[in-house]
């Protein structure tokens, strides 16, 4: 199932739909949530009980006035802050340059494997004759 992304209403939009809502004396709220594309069976009565008394709108308070402003200069603030990210395609000689790379680390991988198998063959052989076979660090020759 795909959720559907809904609508976001700012406080005031908020207020007045419930104006509307409460101006039609309190009828066909479906019409009201139709109208404005309000999504959810229970959001319009959560607005209702938020913002009215049951007859008429309560007055936006000075904190929450000011709540909004500093809100929406956040916002404001955040949109200027973000520039939105250039698309870079990488040129054939990046592109060339990765292929590469990922060559030598693989066959890097495949030398480090080759040379703890050949360590391992000679611990193997050195325990099994007892005839030391690597060369002392330090010997004289």
């Amino acid at each position: 199932m795909i959720r559907q992304q809904g609508k976001r209403f700012s406080d005031d939009e908020k207020r007045m739909i419930v104006q509307e809502y409460l101006n039609i004396g309190g009828r066909c709220k479906q019409r009201i949530m139709d109208k404005y594309g309000v999504r959810g069976h229970c959001t319009l009565l959560k607005w209702i009980r938020k913002y009215s008394d049951g007859k008429q709108i309560i007055p936006e308070t000075p904190e929450e006035a000011y709540e909004r402003l500093m809100k929406e200069e956040k916002r404001q603030r955040v949109k200027k802050a973000e520039p939105k990210p250039a698309v870079v395609r990488p040129t054939e000689a990046e592109i060339a340059k990765d292929q590469e790379i990922n060559r030598l680390r693989t066959e890097l991988e495949r030398e480090r494997t080759m040379t703890l198998a050949l360590n391992r063959m000679i611990d193997i052989a050195e325990r099994t004759y007892e005839v030391p076979i690597r060369k002392k660090s330090g010997a004289k020759q």
